[in-house]
């Protein structure tokens, strides 16, 4: 039978693909498909030009607040700095934000600041510069201990926003050289992010969804 006048060799067919993430719906690309002599597409074509299309994989930069930990141990400027110890210890965290009444965050208290308060001072080290004796001051923990949390929580704060590229938030803790930064939005604290959750999820999306 021959072909109808007026019909095409070829006709081009507009087709979409879901993204591998979010599952929304792109136009992706056009395929081309031969004609048969009856004017229908030609079926044994398809699977070939389907296979040979070039797909873009195209999505958004991962959000921090995907990754993000909400369920996050805290401490209040009151509390006494063994009992945010003992969190650390038995959670296996090296640090908690530092929030008030209503939620705000106002520091920061790491392991890093409880041993720290451990040393001597400037001062002290320029007022009598013999070498410390270590002996001495591991008993000084015990001391250190009794303080509040307020006494050694840190007020400098990094914070992400839950809406922060991961990778924009990753940048913040090497640059400042830390390994976690709190959450927040409008001073509210909403989470916490590590340097360990970054690279998970990181290895989660490029190694474990490969197709």
């Amino acid at each position: 039978m021959a072909r109808m006048p007026g019909l095409p060799r070829r006709i081009v067919i507009a087709t979409r693909f879901l993204t591998s993430r979010w599952q929304t719906v792109r136009p992706a690309c056009n395929i081309t498909v031969p004609m048969s002599a009856d004017g229908n597409c030609s079926a044994a074509a398809l699977p070939i030009y389907a296979t040979n299309a070039r797909v873009t994989r195209r999505r958004e930069a991962m959000l921090v607040k995907e990754i993000m930990t909400t369920a996050v141990k805290v401490a209040r400027p009151t509390d006494p700095v063994r009992d945010i110890a003992t969190v650390m210890c038995f959670n296996k965290i090296s640090g908690v934000p530092v929030v008030d009444a209503e939620h705000k965050l106002i520091g920061m208290i790491s392991e890093k600041d409880i041993l720290h308060a451990m040393f001597p001072t400037l001062q002290d080290v320029m007022e009598n510069p013999t070498p410390p004796d270590f002996e001495k001051l591991e008993r000084e923990y015990r001391d250190v201990v009794t303080l509040k949390v307020g006494d050694l929580m840190t007020t400098i704060l990094y914070v992400a926003d839950p809406d922060m590229p991961v990778l924009k938030a990753a940048s913040i803790m090497f640059l400042n050289r830390i390994r976690r930064i709190p959450v927040a939005r409008n001073g509210v604290l909403l989470g916490i992010i590590s340097i360990g959750d970054v690279h998970k999820a990181m290895f989660r999306e490029n190694l474990t969804h490969q197709k």
